[in-house]
């Protein structure tokens, strides 16, 4: 197993309370860095922040919707004061459609919208605004999931 030298380095990971955040977050505690798990279920980020401290990690939960600036802000700047730096965002944070492309919404496609590109950006922003302060530099790290729209569903 390829070793990440993560000891005395904090990551946040949006959407960190299930599915690949989820895993990510635990890998990064196992791998030495101090973990703010984020996620707009903050339940969900609890669980996981238990489980990395269950283990002897450091882990912190944080609510976040990533598609308000305000609360991205206030995630990095809390991350930062908690774990004493952020060193590595991960930008796991999605919303998925299993609806047909026909069937989609003008609000699912601005809530997709929202999440998937403007949050991106709010955070990676934010995380890089505090990494460039540190003077230490940083990585930020985007997970894509592309699934296309069902134009048509055959029997």
């Amino acid at each position: 197993m390829p070793s990440y030298e993560l000891e005395n380095q904090a990551a946040i990971v949006t959407g960190g309370g299930s599915g690949i955040g989820r895993a990510i977050a635990i890998r990064l505690a196992v791998e030495g860095a101090s973990v703010a798990v984020a996620d707009v279920d903050v339940r969900r980020a609890e669980k996981v922040t238990q489980e990395i401290t269950g283990t002897g990690g450091i882990g912190i939960s944080l609510e976040v919707d990533v598609a308000d600036k305000v609360e991205v802000d206030e995630m990095v700047e809390v991350a930062a004061a908690e774990l004493g730096s952020v060193d590595l965002l991960v930008n796991s944070a999605g919303v998925l459609s299993l609806s047909p492309a026909l069937e989609v919404s003008e609000e699912d496609w601005d809530r997709h919208m929202s999440v998937n590109a403007k949050g991106v950006l709010f955070c990676s922003q934010a995380a890089a605004r505090q990494m460039i302060a540190q003077g230490s530099g940083g990585r930020i790290v985007v997970i894509a999931l592309v699934r296309p729209p069902r134009i048509l569903t055959m029997p």
